[in-house]
């Protein structure tokens, strides 16, 4: 597993804040959050990536 993939990780299941993602970082975590949780979940990313 990544860091990037541990960082999704927890922002999805542990609560982590994306807000505390270093910028560079963002772009590629927000993929793997994709991955993690569907493509067609679209209302659980949005509500991943505003906390």
């Amino acid at each position: 597993m990544t860091f990037l993939e541990l960082c999704a990780y927890n922002v999805v299941y542990n609560g982590y804040s994306y807000a505390k993602i270093p910028a560079i970082l963002k772009p590629k975590v927000k993929e793997n959050i994709i991955a993690l949780v569907g493509a067609e979940n679209t209302e659980l990313i949005d509500q991943i990536l505003a906390s």
